[in-house]
């Protein structure tokens, strides 16, 4: 029953694009309004009991380096070199503040009793990131006195790439478990199909073709997340109704622009 009911909803909500848009149009009136969305997003899991809010800041810092990503990828070609070393200094200086802020989730002792083994679970993750936060801090520390001090190394920028990768797939599971069991489904398939593709698109420069192609599917996936917490048997998590009506009317202010 329920795979009829997906399938159902899912062509009642996805096949009503007709447009694309510019990237002109993209960039003046869909990009502001998604990273409202986005917002919005890590404000209303903030409010689940016990919820540590370094968790969202440590998401959100981490998701900004898609921005430093790119330009390894772009500027420093198949071998890391001195031309990349405003990159590495500017990954140092972010990766070590994500790592004090995780370093501060881990040591707080104020954790709720009524969610221990979300908690447990969430500061386990955390406590394997911190340690991947810790040598990759250190392996950027070690390229930038390398590359200063002219010495020859064989280090692929790739290497780096695959490092911030792992590290941003193991965040995203950390930001996840935090959550109550109950509405952890939900959540991690919004995280998964809407959040995080967004958050990984909106700093490209080829952002509006990505939308393009995916407005469906985004669109599933935000409907999806409202039907199951409004419309269905779970009950909308305390405080979130407004959070949900206000990510809802914002998104129905985008598929506009491609109607």
């Amino acid at each position: 029953m329920k795979f009829i009911f997906l399938i159902i909803f899912f062509f009642n909500h996805s096949t009503w694009a007709k447009n694309s848009v510019s990237a002109q149009v993209f960039q003046t009136n869909v990009k502001p309004i998604l990273s409202g969305i986005i917002s919005d997003f890590y404000q209303m899991i903030g409010l689940f009991p016990g919820y540590p809010q370094n968790m969202i800041w440590v998401a959100q810092e981490f998701n900004k380096i898609e921005f430093e990503r790119s330009l390894m990828i772009d500027s420093c070609q198949h071998q890391m070199d001195k031309n990349c070393l405003q990159i590495i200094d500017e990954l140092r200086k972010k990766i070590g503040m994500i790592e004090e802020k995780t370093l501060n989730i881990l040591s707080q002792k104020n954790v709720d009793s009524s969610l221990y083994l979300n908690n447990l679970i969430g500061v386990r993750n955390l406590s394997e990131m911190h340690a991947d936060l810790i040598q990759f801090k250190y392996q950027l520390n070690n390229s930038s006195f390398i590359y200063r001090s002219n010495i020859k190394s064989k280090n692929n920028v790739y290497h780096f790439i695959k490092n911030l990768d792992e590290l941003q797939a193991k965040i995203s599971i950390c930001l996840i478990e935090f959550m109550p069991h109950k509405y952890k489904e939900e959540f991690r398939g919004f995280y998964i199909n809407f959040v995080h593709p967004i958050e990984k698109q909106i700093y490209r420069t080829t952002n509006y073709i990505y939308f393009n192609k995916n407005i469906d599917n985004l669109n599933f996936s935000l409907n999806l997340l409202n039907q199951n917490l409004t419309k269905r048997n779970k009950k909308t998590p305390e405080g979130m109704a407004p959070y949900l009506s206000t990510i809802h009317n914002k998104w129905n202010s985008i598929i506009r622009y491609y109607m």
